[in-house]
């Protein structure tokens, strides 16, 4: 039987959130640039038309190297499972050297960190449930808790 690690709210700001800004902002960026209009309140188009763009790809960038790098984390007794909602990728317990927590602003964040580099890297970035996490860590159901380091 797998235990979820991650939040469920996990599909939502790593898939979600980023594909409806950038289907906002980039249907957006395609209106200004295709508009035959001179200003746009005070702005003129011209500068409209190099902002915009650059603040497409700004938040693009933004966000796939904040939010959309968090994977989906569960775990058993002899593997750790990750996903990116595409693919998933089973990883042994003795591959894995330890596990931190780090507070966050607005969530917190757990880091796998691998011994032998996987397909998602040394390190697996993952939102963490505060109320999974607990259980994790004080159940021990799995016998792994020597892997958490706080």
């Amino acid at each position: 039987m797998t235990k979820q690690l991650s939040s469920s709210l996990t599909l939502f700001w790593a898939v979600a959130v980023p594909t409806v800004w950038t289907a906002f902002f980039g249907i957006f960026t395609i209106a200004v640039i295709f508009s035959s209009r001179s200003y746009y309140g005070f702005v003129s188009a011209g500068v409209l038309k190099i902002l915009i763009p650059i603040f497409l790809i700004g938040g693009l960038i933004f966000w796939y190297y904040s939010i959309m790098r968090f994977k989906r984390v569960d775990i058993d007794g002899d593997f750790v499972y990750a996903t990116n909602y595409i693919k998933t990728y089973r990883y042994p317990w003795h591959n894995i050297e330890h596990i931190k927590t780090k507070k966050g602003v607005i969530f917190n964040k757990g880091i796998i960190t691998l011994k032998k580099g996987g397909k998602f890297g040394v390190k697996i970035p993952f939102l963490l449930s505060n109320r999974r996490w607990r259980e994790f860590v004080n159940e021990d159901i799995f016998g792994v808790a020597q892997f958490v380091k706080d």
